[in-house]
């Protein structure tokens, strides 16, 4: 039987479908521990950004990065490579400091970063070595962000000078731009 592990279903494509069974993580996998000595937190893989921003600001630390995204899972937007980089930021794949993965065979492993040779080979592998079933990031103390939306901009000073884009990316930590082309 083929078993497909989903998260918070953020996906623009296909590959949560399956013939097989789905195990739903956001349902199972919601656990979280902070460690304040250490500025480190596990969570479950099916942990979303808004639940664990919550907890962290309750222990007065935060995430050093968060995507614009809050519903989405964590372990998702690390093993997509898909969120957190900017200008000033790095991916948020970079403060993740060890997994518990479990292989096809049901063998369950823990691998940390810095001890683990390959360590860096199973953040962005799609589950194609195992499920993440736990992960472990570095946090930092509490901090306030501001987060702003503009609608209906005009494309045009971007295509009259590419270089602008540049300009704008670097005028906050995270900036998205969005089109309905």
């Amino acid at each position: 039987m083929q078993i497909k592990p989903v998260g918070s279903q953020h996906s623009f494509n296909d590959i949560a479908d399956t013939d097989g069974v789905q195990i739903s993580l956001v349902k199972h996998f919601t656990d979280i521990q902070v460690d304040q000595a250490t500025e480190k937190v596990w969570f479950g893989a099916g942990v979303t950004y808004a639940q664990l921003a919550k907890v962290l600001e309750e222990n007065d630390l935060a995430l050093k990065n968060m995507p614009s995204f809050p519903h989405i899972n964590v372990v998702g937007s690390v093993v997509t490579g898909s969120h957190g980089g900017g200008a000033r930021k790095q991916a948020i794949a970079n403060y993740v400091t060890a997994l518990e993965i479990v292989n096809s065979q049901g063998v369950a492993r823990l691998i940390k970063k810095g001890v683990d040779h390959d360590f860096e080979e199973h953040l962005h592998v799609f589950g194609a070595l195992g499920v993440i079933t736990k992960m472990e990031m570095s946090v930092v103390p509490s901090y306030n962000i501001l987060k702003c939306i503009y609608e209906n901009m005009s494309w045009q000073p971007w295509i009259d000078d590419p270089r602008k884009i540049d300009q704008l990316d670097n005028l906050g930590d995270f900036v998205s731009l969005f089109t309905d082309f």
